[in-house]
């Protein structure tokens, strides 16, 4: 008898007469016709001297200053001197940039990009912010380990969270 499975995307009988009405039962998020494009990446491979103001930088050698609007390099301070992760958080506020971008270390190799799971300056700036409390406060203290954010965000982010937030 024919395998059949029901409830996937899978169909090993012999007649998949069904298929159309399983594949228009995925879920829109993966629907590549209907996704939205990422805008926020993580360059990883960046180098233990990798900071966010070496990140930005870069991306304003590139003519990509003004259409960047979150950066972020954690750095690792349980060392005795801060030194980087080895990666940063960008996001672009438009894809044209996304496409111009040519991710490479501060010496100029070039690095691995994927798209980030939080997208958008608002949800990585969430992010940084829900878990000042849960980190490690010399974590914070440090300025290198700050994300750097565009004026227009520093605005917004006023706005929404007034007091010093180390944006």
């Amino acid at each position: 008898a024919p395998m059949h499975l029901r409830n996937t995307f899978l169909d090993f009988s012999e007649s998949a007469q069904d298929v159309p009405r399983r594949a228009a039962s995925v879920p829109p998020s993966f629907r590549a016709s209907e996704a939205t494009p990422p805008t926020t990446f993580i360059a990883k491979g960046l180098g233990r001297s990798a900071t966010v103001a070496a990140v930005h930088k870069c991306l304003v050698a590139q003519g990509l200053g003004g259409r960047v609007d979150y950066v972020y390099a954690p750095l690792d301070v349980n060392s005795k001197k801060p030194l980087s992760r080895g990666f940063a958080v960008v996001n672009f506020t438009d894809l044209e940039a996304v496409n111009l971008w040519q991710p490479r270390t501060p010496s100029g190799k070039p690095v691995a990009v994927r798209a980030a799971r939080l997208q958008g300056w608002r949800a990585n700036v969430g992010e940084f912010l829900n878990h000042l409390e849960d980190r490690a406060i010399e974590t914070y203290a440090h300025k290198l380990s700050r994300p750097w954010v565009s004026a227009a965000v520093q605005e917004e982010v006023a706005k929404t969270f007034p007091g010093d937030l180390g944006c």
